[in-house]
């Protein structure tokens, strides 16, 4: 069993876009070859042939969870995330809400990030 990703949301900045014919491409490579997430914001996206395929589109939920999510972050990390444009940093919680990390994403340059909790 692996260990998937519970949620994913923007703590800074957003939302994120990318472009229609990025996104399509993106799904159609990604159905193919079986690397992805059980849920993700390309799901949401209009990606209709009949429409501007250089639009950008924006990711208000920059979701990526469900099952196969965490042996696919790498594919979000490094095939999905740097077709975006704008600035973000996504908050993941990890299954169980025992493990949370980040990543600041600006203009499709993806940084890992450590997330601190505390309480004061």
């Amino acid at each position: 069993m692996s260990y998937n990703i519970d949620s994913v949301r923007y703590i800074e900045g957003g939302p994120l876009r990318i472009k229609r014919k990025d996104a399509s491409e993106l799904v159609g490579e990604l159905n193919k070859s079986r690397r992805r997430a059980e849920i993700t914001f390309l799901d949401s996206l209009n990606l209709s042939n009949q429409l501007d395929q250089e639009a950008w589109l924006n990711i208000t939920q920059p979701t990526w969870n469900g099952e196969f999510s965490g042996n696919t972050y790498n594919v979000l990390l490094n095939e999905v995330l740097p077709r975006t444009a704008g600035s973000a940093v996504l908050h993941f919680t990890w299954e169980g809400g025992d493990s949370h990390t980040a990543l600041k994403v600006t203009d499709g340059k993806v940084e890992e990030k450590t997330i601190k909790m505390s309480v004061e």
